[in-house]
C-alpha cells in the first residue's frame, strides 16, 4: 500500500533505540492502520494554530524557539501541543506502532526547542500520560537530559533482574559516543550532560548487558543482506565498547574523556 506522508515531523524522528528482536525472524510484515494514521495526524497538524508548521520551521531553518524569550507563548504552544497529540491514537490495532507515531511528533517537538528548554520538558514528563511519557523520555535521551537515562536504566534494571525481554534498547554506537567523547546521543545537549555521565558510570553493569543482548542478536537465515549488514556493524561497534568499558574498571581511561567529539556532530 503506497502512503501518504503528510506529517512532516515522522522525517524528522531520530530512532535512538534499536529493537531487541530485529531480524530476529521473517514472518509477515504487520499492516499498520495508515488511514487512522492519517486522519490523527491531520488532527496534529491543524491543531494549536498550525503548531506543527512552527516547530518543523524551527527545525529546519536552525531558529531553535527559546522557551522565554521567542516571540508568541512558546511555552503554551508547547503544552498545547502535547495535549494535540495525547488526545488521539494513530494505530489501534497495535500499541508499539502508536507509540511509535507518538515518539515521532514528540521528538519533532522537543528538537525544535533550545537546550534550555529540556527541563521543562522533563518536568512534562513526570506528569504526563503514559504515552507522552515515553515519547519525552526518549526524546530527551537523546540530548542527555539525567532524568531521561535515569529511568531508562531503572527500567532496565527491572528487565534483567526479572528476566524480562526488553523491547528496545539504546544502540552500541551511542553509548560509544557517551563514554569516549562525553557527549550526547543528538546534538544539541542538555546543559546537564555531566551529570548524565555520573548517571552512566553507575549504571555500566546495565550498559554491558544491553551491549551482550544487541550483539547477541543474528539474523535468520532467509534475512537479506540489508539486514544482516547493519547486525554484524552493530556487533562490531558493541564489542569494541566492551572492551571499552573494561578499561574503564580497570582505571586506564576516564568516561568522557577517551577521544574528542567529532567537529561535524558539534
Amino acid at each position: 500500500m503506497t502512503r501518504a506522508v503528510r506529517f512532516p515531523m515522522i522525517a524528522l524522528s531520530v530512532m535512538l533505540l534499536v529493537s531487541a528482536t530485529e531480524g530476529s525472524d521473517c514472518g509477515p510484515a504487520v499492516e499498520r492502520n495508515w488511514q487512522e494514521e492519517v486522519r490523527a495526524s491531520e488532527e496534529v497538524r491543524k491543531a494549536c494554530a498550525g503548531a506543527e508548521r512552527d516547530l518543523f520551521s524551527a527545525y529546519w531553518t536552525g531558529k531553535l524557539i527559546d522557551l522565554e524569550f521567542s516571540g508568541g507563548a512558546p511555552r503554551e504552544q508547547a503544552l498545547c501541543y502535547i495535549r494535540a497529540v495525547a488526545g488521539v491514537t494513530f494505530d489501534s490495532s497495535d500499541e508499539e506502532s502508536d507509540q511509535w507515531s507518538v515518539n515521532s511528533r514528540i521528538n519533532g517537538l522537543v528538537i525544535a526547542y533550545r537546550p534550555s528548554a529540556y527541563d521543562f520538558f522533563a518536568a512534562q514528563m513526570k506528569t504526563s500520560p503514559e504515552r507522552i511519557h515515553r515519547g519525552l523520555r526518549e526524546a530527551l535521551l537523546a540530548h542527555g537530559q539525567p532524568e531521561a537515562m535515569e529511568e531508562y536504566f531503572a527500567a532496565r534494571r527491572v528487565q534483567v533482574r526479572e528476566k524480562q525481554p526488553a523491547m528496545t534498547l539504546i544502540a552500541p554506537y551511542q553509548y560509544q559516543e557517551m563514554l569516549e567523547t562525553g557527549g550526547c546521543m543528538v546534538r544539541p545537549c542538555s546543559a546537564h550532560v555531566n551529570d548524565l555521565l555520573t548517571v552512566v558510570a553507575g549504571n555500566l553493569d546495565i550498559v554491558e548487558n544491553d551491549i551482550e543482548v544487541v550483539t547477541g542478536r543474528w539474523p535468520a537465515a532467509c534475512a537479506a543482506p540489508r539486514f544482516t549488514q547493519p547486525l554484524d556493524e552493530t556487533r562490531t561497534i558493541g564489542n569494541q565498547v566492551l572492551q571499552l568499558i573494561e578499561r574503564i574498571l580497570r582505571g586506564e581511561a576516564t568516561i568522557g574523556k577517551i577521544r574528542k567529539p567529532d567537529m561535524w556532530r558539534m
